[in-house]
């Protein structure tokens, strides 16, 4: 992230497992997020997860 950035990270764990990290949005704006655990599968796989 830049330096120049002064917003807020949240991690969220959603229902599905998927644990999502997002900038803290201003408003009720859906954002796109920063990383999600569903991207980076492990030797689990929980369903709504991607197999790469």
């Amino acid at each position: 992230m830049s330096s120049s950035n002064t917003g807020s990270v949240v991690a969220i764990l959603l229902n599905s497992g998927n644990l999502v990290l997002r900038n803290r949005p201003d408003d009720d704006v859906a954002i796109d997020p920063l990383w999600q655990s569903f991207d980076h599968p492990t030797d689990t796989w929980l369903p709504g997860g991607k197999i790469k």
